[in-house]
């Protein structure tokens, strides 16, 4: 084989193998990005402590075993907002410190770790506070009328 066409055919498998690892590691890199993103919104220090959720060691001998924390998803249809954060019982009303973040098409979401039992929130559109319109629950809260969820 002659020289020119031999180094053609190493330049071009060269360019193959750098193109499979760029590809695969741009996706990777963009998937993380979007998790620290989501996480970038929440300030777990005002989320209340709950107890000791820690699972035990021994939790997969015990088929009973539930743990008292739920993953929630809160979701809020809103196209017209710059930012939506979520307020509640479970940060103590706390403004700004869970953001929303936005799925596309005007599809707000968090998925956040809370204890069972009642649930009350409010979300806080463009600096407005607005009950969940999703949600036909709701009861007043020293003189506000609060979304509540029953987390199981």
């Amino acid at each position: 084989m002659e020289e020119g066409k031999r180094n053609k055919i190493i330049v071009f498998l060269m360019l193959l193998i750098g193109l499979l690892l760029i590809v695969p590691s741009t996706f990777f890199l963009e998937k993380i990005r979007e998790y620290r993103d989501f996480f970038a919104g929440i300030n777990p220090s005002v989320l209340k402590q709950t107890g000791d959720n820690t699972i035990p060691d021994d939790f997969h001998k015990n088929p009973s075993f539930k743990p008292r924390l739920s993953f929630v998803e809160f979701t809020l249809k809103a196209p017209k907002a710059k930012e939506v954060y979520l307020i509640g019982n479970f940060n103590n009303w706390t403004p700004q410190a869970i953001k929303m973040l936005e799925k596309g098409s005007g599809e707000w979401s968090v998925f956040l770790p809370l204890p069972k039992g009642p649930c009350q929130y409010l979300f806080v559109v463009d600096g407005k506070k607005m009950l969940d319109p999703k949600n036909p629950k709701s009861e007043k809260l020293n003189g506000e009328i609060v979304s509540v969820k029953t987390i199981r």
